[in-house]
């Protein structure tokens, strides 16, 4: 039975009915019980199929096919227990030889049984609240998310009332007793206001309506994120005099359709951050590979990570963010976007670019010498946090052992004058506008060195990973993360208003971009996630003979070792119940950051797993 109030998932058995050579023809029955509520957007059905007879030796659970849809269905009217219910008889058509990439875990197999397990996906998830906030945590969204406590904000939010509500709703009574300090680090925000206000009279224009937006979230007792309330701002006739509109969810009804609207104007606001500050600057405008060509141990530690930066940089500018381009074409910054993503560059700091730093920095842990790295999470089921500090760590201790292996004492550091040259380069050129900043590392320590290269391989490889390679599956969906809104959420006794309640679906689906826009940015998003054919993953090299040292080599071979290791708990991560934001309400598990390396070149075309040694892509 498959209780289908606003979505439609759960799992059914389905019998192997016939076997040929290369496809199998797969026939079940699925009963649908409907209810009387309206049901949304989004009705397609998407089905998986577990195989509960292959069973993948590497994880000891079921093969999983490609996507497959119904050839066939057979809708039949009656009535369970008086309820109206269809009975759908479907027959699948899917390749024999499934596909790898796509491998979950199945609670229910059995090794002997010929049966398939159909798993259906909520394809409403995009709505629920708690799909919502798990992006944040587990998305291509996290890098703006903070605590509150980092955030000054206004009156207009009316933060007091907000906070006292839902911590008296979603904090058990022993946590209350611990008073203040225990309800404030619970609240969270998604910032997006003082950066963005000063653009909005520009950006306005054409057809495009877009808000400067503050988000709250609530951090419940199972880690998952509740959103409290949204605020929508405009730029008034004069200086101090802005336009506020705070928004709170809603079940049903005016109330709930107007959320939705709100938390789609925040979206659109998160995807534009996204592509201008996270991809673009933060993952790619770094240093360069001719920096880093004359000195030959550091040019062989570097060298994999700065495969075809180059050659995509250029391409990138010269198809994706140049004047009239793409990002111009279908982000609602417009012509605005360069000019937005330079003025969010002043703020960037090289030493924020390290993962203990950037979680350090926006409040979600802090420093804790007995923990990894160093920092200890605010809460541990925060999957891109969780994942990433375990790529850092063996990424850091591989870097740590090869600079120890070169340089005896910071002496040697320092007087190793090609390293000094290039660390100088990279402020001096790279980042001339910044290099009299204090907070560089001198580079006097064996540290400083340490430092340095472990973020410049983060940033090409994990950070990258998580920002670029999981784009088609988050924001491919422009109902989950639309570019741009087409309409203001409208005022109550206005025309557009009275639109609005007339059909609340329609009217969201006419604030989205228009189909062309659509379709433009969803080619780049999928050409963007899929890695390249000769891609490099980080712990391996592209020859055998990338270093003649075999002490390095033999440290590298326990480097790769312990990515692997990483990445079975990843997949025990994925599989625990108790870590509601590893699947979320969508049932897609968070594997951005799982490193893959045995397998990894098994895997074709858009997988969102496995991290590229380079920014390639």
């Amino acid at each position: 039975m498959i209780d289908c109030l606003n979505v439609f998932q759960g799992t059914v058995k389905a019998q192997l009915a016939e076997s040929k050579k290369h496809t199998e023809f797969i026939k079940g029955e699925i009963i649908i019980q409907h209810s009387h509520a309206k049901s949304g957007l989004g009705k397609a059905i998407r089905i998986q199929l577990y195989s509960l007879s292959k069973i993948d030796p590497s994880t000891g659970k079921g093969k999983l096919s490609q996507e497959v849809h119904p050839n066939h269905v057979e809708r039949i009217n009656k009535k369970l227990n008086g309820s109206r219910c269809f009975k759908y008889e479907l027959t699948f058509e899917t390749n024999g030889s499934f596909r790898m990439q796509f491998l979950d875990v199945s609670q229910s197999f059995n090794a002997k049984s010929k049966d398939f397990l159909l798993k259906h996906w909520n394809e409403l998830a995009w709505k629920d609240d708690e799909k919502f906030g798990r992006q944040m945590l587990a998305g291509i969204m996290q890098l703006l998310f903070h605590q509150e406590a980092r955030m000054e904000y206004g009156s207009h939010f009316e933060v007091t009332s907000i906070l006292s509500i839902e911590y008296t709703h979603e904090t058990s009574s022993k946590e209350r007793d611990g008073g203040k300090g225990n309800e404030q680090w619970r609240i969270f925000i998604l910032d997006h206001h003082n950066y963005l206000m000063p653009f909005l009279g520009r950006i306005n224009k054409n057809g495009v309506c877009a808000y400067a937006s503050r988000t709250l979230l609530f951090l419940k007792d199972d880690a998952t994120l509740k959103p409290l309330a949204i605020e929508l701002s405009l730029p008034g006739v004069s200086p101090g005099t802005e336009i506020h509109r705070v928004f709170r969810p809603g079940t049903n009804g005016t109330e709930a359709a107007l959320w939705q609207l709100a938390k789609a104007h925040v979206a659109v606001n998160d995807s534009g951050y996204h592509q201008l500050i996270s991809h673009c600057c933060r993952a790619i405008h770094y240093c360069h590979q001719k920096a880093v060509e004359c000195n030959a141990p550091i040019h062989q530690l570097l060298d994999a990570h700065f495969k075809d930066t180059m050659h995509i940089n250029a391409l990138a500018r010269s198809t994706v963010l140049k004047a009239g381009g793409i990002i111009e074409k279908t982000l609602y910054s417009g012509e605005v976007s360069m000019e937005l993503s330079s003025s969010l560059y002043k703020e960037w700091r090289f030493d924020e670019q390290s993962l203990p730093g950037d979680l350090l920095k926006r409040g979600m842990a802090f420093h804790n010498p007995d923990c990894l790295a160093d920092v200890q999470l605010l809460f541990e089921d925060y999957p891109y946090a969780t994942d990433g500090l375990d790529i850092w760590v063996a990424t850091k201790r591989w870097v740590t052992l090869t600079c120890l292996h070169f340089y005896k004492d910071d002496n040697s550091l320092i007087s190793d004058h090609e390293i000094q040259e290039w660390w100088s380069e990279l402020q001096k050129i790279g980042h001339g506008d910044k290099c009299c900043k204090t907070w560089w590392y001198p580079m006097t320590t064996l540290s400083d060195l340490v430092e340095a290269l472990t973020t410049l391989i983060w940033i090409s490889s994990g950070l990258h990973a998580s920002v670029n390679f999981g784009q088609y599956g988050y924001v491919g969906h422009p109902l989950n993360r639309p570019t741009k809104c087409r309409n203001f959420i409208p005022m109550e006794g206005t025309k557009e208003f009275a639109e609005f309640l007339h059909d609340p679906d329609k009217f969201f689906l006419k604030t989205l971009p228009n189909r062309s826009e659509i379709t433009l940015y969803m080619v780049l998003l999928e050409v963007l996630s899929a890695p390249t054919s000769d891609e490099v993953y980080l712990g391996q090299r592209q020859s055998l003979n990338w270093i003649d040292d075999v002490w390095v080599k033999k440290r590298f071979d326990q480097f790769a070792a312990e990515l692997n290791e990483v990445g079975k708990r990843i997949v025990e991560r994925n599989a625990d119940p108790k870590l509601k934001n590893r699947q979320g309400p969508s049932n897609i598990p968070y594997k951005l950051l799982d490193p893959a390396v045995s397998n990894v070149k098994s895997f074709q075309g858009i997988t969102a797993i496995g991290i590229p040694n380079s920014i390639s892509m």
